[in-house]
């Protein structure tokens, strides 16, 4: 089951990559309309905006899943075991709670949206409501790879173990 998940994860953050290619083009392509044949591309900004928080979030399940994330271990490291893995339980206890409630309300955001069809732009019409659902589905899987890391660092406090996550 650990592998299906890392795998879906590891599919999430492909899309991310794919979409950080197709939003280089796009840009590059306006730029070169924009300067060479004065005529920008419709919308650039809009679509931008949201490949920004779709790349954002596809891409930030795996960086945790792979404990790749930013963290500062200056203080970690100089902790007894016990007290190194009661830190990484807080931490993965609030990101669980937090990122459950930005997908809790992410998700309600994202029916108001696909209820209303939402779009973003006046030349370019770019559909906010994809990205929302997206936002509110990586954020519900970010509290669940908080959920993964909490149950390791428990299992670690039990078996007196450093569990840095």
């Amino acid at each position: 089951m650990r592998n299906v998940y890392f795998r879906f994860v590891s599919i999430l953050n492909d899309a991310g990559v794919v979409l950080i290619f197709f939003m280089a083009l796009w840009i590059c392509s306006d730029v070169i309309g924009r300067f060479v044949f004065n005529r920008p591309i419709p919308g650039t900004p809009e679509l931008v905006k949201c490949l920004i928080a779709a790349i954002v979030f596809l891409c930030l399940v795996h960086t945790l899943c792979q404990g790749r994330h930013v963290r500062s271990d200056l203080i970690l490291k100089r902790l007894p075991p016990w007290g190194a893995t009661s830190i990484s339980i807080l931490a993965s206890l609030l990101g669980v709670i937090i990122f459950a409630l930005v997908a809790w309300y992410s998700g309600k955001q994202f029916w108001a949206g696909w209820l209303i069809r939402e779009y973003e732009g006046v030349q370019l019409q770019v559909p906010v409501y994809p990205i929302r659902f997206i936002l509110a589905f990586c954020a519900a899987l970010f509290s669940l790879q908080f959920a993964f890391h909490l149950l390791a660092g428990i299992r670690g406090l039990f078996s007196r173990r450093k569990v840095i996550i």
